[in-house]
This record gives structure tokens, C-alpha cells and sequence, in this order.
């Protein structure tokens, strides 16, 4: 782990070496700009005369040109070794840590393992029939995600085993088959994890949970006709929210939610519920990869750069061309930006996720792609605002963008 960490620092000097090989070849080139211009002041004084210029001051400037046109060659030598050995720390730094890495990374399948005995118990607890499918079995994940990731998955299958599936006979009555089905999936998406447990199950009415939220006064009635299915699902992971007054409608589902979401949060992930009643819930868990390279694109917002993965990263065009609407990524950072500037250029958000269809956000400036470690962030900056994990680059920390929060944040403040 601090040999992980160490290459992890390594790798971000890379940053300040390639800037400073930069900064040597703007400097060699201002060299060859001076020495030109000296040239030219010798040419135009022309050869020592008795009335024309001092021949001392001629000397002075032959010996000037003599000293720079040296320190020029100095300066392009040291810019591209520094470019090299940059490069170099690049690469070596890569394959230390890939090294490393594969030494603490299990299968997805170890995980599902664990997973499969919490369902079959419960199955035989409240005595279903109920069968395990898994998908990805053989995705690598690391083994710090395997141990953080082993209860939020087993108290969603519980959920889905006790509150989600139903009973034999109802099953045959709905035109199910009489064994439910618990799916587990893993697979790598960008830089992340993505892991799924779907049931075939009762799924949840979502007008029932808007209902409920009303009656117990979590968000006013305005506001809840206004939330579409996936936000409305949201309601589940608070705490407190109960959902048993409604069993038949809700199944139960809300129950340890909250704790589940939060031992996310601690890996720096997120959850995402998608249900569909009367044919089952899916819960998508995303994690960055721990040590793993993500590949995101850098925007500009505010004074501020912040990172999307690029896999989020849709079209990109001019403000003033697109016909899409358009809403400035500085009013939904809040404070993580400065005051905003007019958009330039428009790029739209692409996911998996319903909501995130339709959203395009404006920025100042595009930057270049780049391939970055992600590291989670602490749950109270998650709660400010729609970010999800963080990239150390240099001597700054840039913010990732979280698609889904984005979009919720931004349909709020259309509706507003």
C-alpha cells in the first residue's frame, strides 16, 4: 500500500518536469529571438569607422552574440532531456504501480461468492425458491474494493431476497416462473467498477414513495410532482425514510439503505436505482477503480478546471452553434467556481441513466484528455456539490464530475 501510494506521487511529477522542459524551450526560443536581434544591431552599425559607432560597443555586442548562440543549444538540450526524463518517469512509474497492483486485485467472482451465501440463507429463511446468476465473474477488482464492497452488495440482496422477490405461488399467479432470480453482473466502464444486483422481482411503485415522502413531510407536494421516477427512487436511501406502512407498494426496500449508500460514499462511489414494478429492481453500484487509470476530459468553468470521465463526454460543439439548451457549469458547482464567463463551448453529458439524456452543459474551455488516478472524496464535500471523486494533478486537487447529480442539479434549476 505506501509502495501504491509512493508511485502515485511519483507519477504527478510528471506534470511540473513537462512544464518545466516547456518553460526551457519558450526560454531557448526568446534565446535565438536576442541573438537575432544582435545580429541585426551589428549589420546595421556595419564596420568600425572613426566617425561611425565605438568600436568598443562593437565588441561588446560580437561578444554578446558569441555567448548566447551556445546558451541557446544549452537550453534545447535541457528542455528535451527534461521532456525525456519526464516521459521516462511516466513509463517506469506505470509499470511499477500495474505491477504492484495485480498483487491485491481479486475477481469479481470471489466477491459474488460471498454474496450467493447471504441470498441462499435468506432464500431459505423465508422459504423461496431463488437461483444466482453471475456475469463478469471474472472482472478484476481490487481487493480493498472486495472488502468494502461485501456488505453494501449483501444488504442489497438481502433486500431483494426478503423485500423484493416474491413468494412461489404469487409468482405463478403474476405469470412468473416460481423461482426468482437474483443477477449479479461486474464489469470495468472507464476508470471504474460498475457492479449490479438485479431481482425479478415486485419492483417499487414510485408513486407510492412520492406519496409517503408528502405525508411525512420530507419535500413539499409542489416539488414532488416535479421529481421523476429515478429521483423519487433517491427517497429510499434516507434515513429514517420507512417503508413498511406501504409494503405491498414500496416492498420494503428502504430498509438499511441509508447505510448502504454511506459505506459507498466511503469508496468514493455512488448508487443508482432503476425499478421497474411488477418486474424487479436494479441497483447499479459505480466505484472507481482503486489504482487503476481513468481517462477524463478537463473543462473549464469559472476560473476553475474540473475533470468528466470521458466515457461521460458526449458531443462537443461551439454554445453559439448548438440548438440544445444550455446550462453554465459554474451556476451548478456553486462555490467550487468563480464568477462565470459566457459559455464557449457546449458539451453534452451522456450515461446510462434516463435523466442524463437531454443535459448539456456550458464551459469556458476545453482541455485535453488525459489519464488520471481518481481518489475518493470525504462525505461532506461529496454533499456539496455534483461531484463524485477527485484527481491529485500537480499541486492542486480537480473535482470529477458525478453525470447523475449533474443532471438532477441542473433539472432543479431549470425548474426553479
Amino acid at each position: 500500500e505506501a509502495l501504491l501510494e509512493r508511485t502515485s506521487q511519483l507519477r504527478q511529477f510528471r506534470v511540473p518536469l513537462v512544464a518545466f522542459a516547456s518553460s526551457l524551450g519558450a526560454a531557448a526560443e526568446k534565446t535565438d529571438g536576442l541573438a537575432r536581434e544582435v545580429r541585426e544591431a551589428l549589420r546595421l552599425i556595419g564596420p568600425p569607422r572613426p566617425w561611425g559607432a565605438p568600436a568598443a560597443a562593437i565588441r561588446k555586442l560580437e561578444g554578446a552574440a558569441r555567448d548566447l548562440e551556445p546558451l541557446r543549444g544549452v537550453l534545447e538540450g535541457a528542455s528535451e532531456r527534461l521532456a525525456g526524463l519526464g516521459g521516462r518517469v511516466h513509463r517506469q512509474t506505470e509499470q511499477i504501480t500495474s505491477g504492484v497492483h495485480s498483487l491485491r486485485t481479486s475477481a469479481a467472482s470471489v466477491l459474488f461468492d460471498r454474496v450467493a451465501q447471504i441470498v441462499k440463507s435468506e432464500a431459505m429463511r423465508e422459504d423461496k425458491l431463488v437461483t444466482v446468476q453471475v456475469g463478469g465473474g471474472d472482472t478484476p477488482v481490487d481487493q480493498r474494493l472486495v472488502e468494502g464492497l461485501v456488505e453494501p452488495l449483501r444488504q442489497l440482496a438481502r433486500n431483494a431476497v426478503v423485500h423484493g422477490l416474491e413468494g412461489a405461488s404469487a409468482r405463478v399467479r403474476a405469470g412468473k416462473p416460481e423461482v426468482g432470480q437474483i443477477r449479479l453482473r461486474a464489469q470495468t466502464r472507464g476508470g471504474s467498477v460498475v457492479i449490479t444486483v438485479e431481482d425479478d422481482g415486485a419492483g417499487v411503485d414510485t408513486a407510492a414513495i412520492r406519496r409517503q415522502a408528502v405525508e411525512i413531510g420530507l419535500i413539499p407536494a409542489e416539488a414532488a410532482s416535479t421529481l421523476g421516477a429515478a429521483a423519487l427512487l433517491t427517497l429510499l436511501f434516507y434515513p429514517g425514510f420507512s417503508t413498511r406502512r406501504e409494503v405491498d407498494l414500496l416492498a420494503g426496500r428502504g430498509v438499511g439503505l441509508d447505510l448502504t449508500l454511506a459505506a459507498v460514499h466511503r469508496l468514493g462511489g455512488t448508487i443508482h436505482l432503476e425499478s421497474r414494478l411488477g418486474h424487479g429492481l436494479t441497483a447499479t453500484i459505480v466505484v472507481a477503480a482503486e489504482g487503476g487509470l481513468s481517462r477524463v476530459l478537463w473543462l473549464g468553468a469559472g476560473g476553475a478546471t474540473f475533470a468528466l470521465l470521458a466515457e461521460h463526454a458526449g458531443r462537443i460543439e461551439r454554445a453559439r452553434d448548438t440548438k440544445r439548451r444550455v446550462v453554465p457549469l459554474a451556476s451548478l458547482v456553486g462555490e467550487a467556481a468563480g464568477p462565470a464567463a459566457e459559455p464557449a463551448f457546449a458539451v453534452t453529458i451522456v450515461a446510462p441513466w434516463a435523466e442524463v439524456s437531454g443535459v448539456t452543459i456550458g464551459v469556458e474551455a476545453i482541455g485535453s484528455l488525459e489519464e488520471v488516478t481518481l481518489r475518493p472524496l470525504p462525505a461532506f464535500v461529496r454533499a456539496l456539490g455534483p461531484w463524485s471523486s477527485a484527481v491529485p494533478w500537480a499541486e492542486e486537487i480537480r473535482l470529477v464530475l458525478d453525470p447523475l447529480r449533474l443532471a438532477q442539479v441542473a433539472a432543479r434549476r431549470s425548474a426553479a
